[in-house]
């Protein structure tokens, strides 16, 4: 699957995170869907590929870590950029296969100039 520049997948297990990033990128344009923990994200980009995925690392169920390693891993998923969002960028920093980090709370204007760059680049 070609990454579809225009919409973004949010992973979150905290839904106010989500619902405030969604609304946040909706606002500045972007289509945005959700999944609540790895394994639903996985399901969801087994069925459409974003432009982007924006993931937590602490989650149930299934890590972002052990996402993120997954989708490096299948030939359908390793060419979505992922950003990690998470309250521990030393953590963040040391896992590979991330484009891009962003230091939870995420300053939204830092989120907005980032998601542009990923979605607006040429492929």
């Amino acid at each position: 699957m070609t990454p579809q520049p225009g919409w973004i997948l949010v992973v979150d297990d905290d839904a106010e995170v989500l619902d405030a990033l969604q609304c946040v990128l909706e606002d500045s344009g972007f289509e945005v869907r959700t999944a609540s923990n790895g394994v639903r994200a996985l399901e969801s980009l087994r069925r459409e590929s974003p432009g982007l995925v924006l993931l937590d690392l602490m989650m149930p169920v299934m890590s972002g870590a052990e996402m993120l390693e997954r989708m490096r891993g299948d030939e359908s998923l390793k060419r979505i950029p992922v950003v990690i969002a998470s309250a521990w960028p030393e953590q963040a920093g040391a896992i590979r296969g991330a484009q891009a980090t962003l230091r939870k709370p995420i300053d939204l204007d830092e989120l907005i100039a980032l998601v542009t760059r990923f979605l607006r680049a040429p492929r």
